[in-house]
């Protein structure tokens, strides 16, 4: 009888199916809004980032990166947990005298879908 039982247990625990687990495949979404492509500042200007990410779920994670490309150098690799659908980010740093700066925004979802949006600027 316990053996009889303990199949019919094991049965219907794996023909349980969980319900709250919901399949995404769309990615999040990053609109890297400030600064544009190409953009030219003066050494010392002030390079102010913007950025809204979305997802149809909720951002897990948000990175963001600036790496002076002159010298190879990382100037920040900053990691964020919005946790919500939505996010906005704002950051800024100081302009270096002829260097040129690759900006890169790369979000993810609970479902590791992740986008990214990428510019590049220079200041002289």
């Amino acid at each position: 009888m316990k053996k009889n039982l303990l199949y019919l247990l094991l049965l219907l625990l794996t023909a349980c199916k969980k319900d709250d687990v919901i399949e995404d495949g769309q990615a999040p979404v990053v609109l890297l809004t400030t600064p544009s492509n190409n953009q030219t500042f003066a050494a010392g200007e002030s390079i102010n980032i913007t950025a809204d990410i979305t997802d149809n779920q909720k951002i897990t994670e948000v990175h963001l990166e600036i790496i002076n490309n002159t010298t190879g150098a990382f100037i920040t690799h900053e990691h964020f947990v919005p946790d919500a659908p939505s996010y906005k980010l704002t950051r800024s740093f100081a302009a270096q005298a002829n260097s040129a700066y690759k900006i890169r925004v790369v979000a993810e979802d609970a479902s590791s879908n992740s986008a990214k949006a990428e510019v590049s600027v220079i200041s002289n």
